[in-house]
């Protein structure tokens, strides 16, 4: 099991889109790949589960991901939460 915290650096989870391509893209991986915060541990390929975490900028969370693609899953997953590219100030 791979884990890694990260601080979200911008309102992107505050956007239903936004969440929706994070969990497509963990799909796309094989390994079982969850998202912790604020003592609560849900499923990040589930958009319902994903969106009650009802994250926002400077939340600290955990991804963490088991299976033969956790490093690339939780690297990538990473560099997606906080890609300043996708940034949204609406």
């Amino acid at each position: 099991m791979i884990e890694k915290k990260i601080k979200i650096k911008n309102n992107n989870f505050l956007r239903a889109h936004y969440v929706a391509e994070f969990v497509n893209k963990s799909i796309s991986y094989k390994s079982n790949i969850t998202i912790a915060f604020d003592k609560k541990e849900v499923n990040a390929k589930n958009i319902i589960e994903v969106m009650n975490l009802r994250l926002d900028i400077d939340n600290k969370i955990e991804i963490k991901a088991s299976g033969e693609d956790e490093k690339t899953a939780v690297i990538e997953l990473k560099a997606f939460v906080n890609d300043e590219t996708k940034t949204t100030n609406n």
